[in-house]
């Protein structure tokens, strides 16, 4: 991982598969004893976000993550996390994401807003 990926509150893997997050950063930090944590259904809930079940065109199930206003919303294909915002008429794919960290910069740079985990 590289220190102009990460900000301030980013969760991250540590060596030993502990969940860390991220305090302080300087750019000559070194990082290898972290790593980028997969960004899994398990932390869209941790996040607040609702799965809507849909068929998708070839009639297979999936489904859509959202939060609140519905406008940006996640489907997992293809091994990666899709963004895409709008409605169904005129969504836009936005940017694919595998990590939380890239999530969580995502949200912040969409909505100025810290993504925090909501207890249940």
């Amino acid at each position: 991982m590289k220190a102009e990926d990460l900000r301030i509150g980013n969760f991250v893997l540590d060596n030993l598969g502990g969940t860390l997050k991220i305090k302080g950063i300087q750019e000559d930090s070194d990082l290898s004893h972290i790593k980028p944590l997969i960004l899994t259904e398990e932390w869209l809930v941790k996040f607040g976000y609702e799965k809507q079940c849909v068929t998708l065109s070839n009639s297979t199930q999936g489904g859509y993550w959202y939060k609140e206003d519905k406008m940006i919303r996640f489907a997992f294909w293809d091994g990666v996390w899709h963004c895409s915002m709008g409605d169904d008429k005129a969504g836009v794919l936005y940017k694919r994401l595998k990590y939380v960290h890239q999530f969580q910069n995502l949200i912040y740079a969409l909505q100025d807003t810290e993504l925090k985990i909501v207890e249940l």
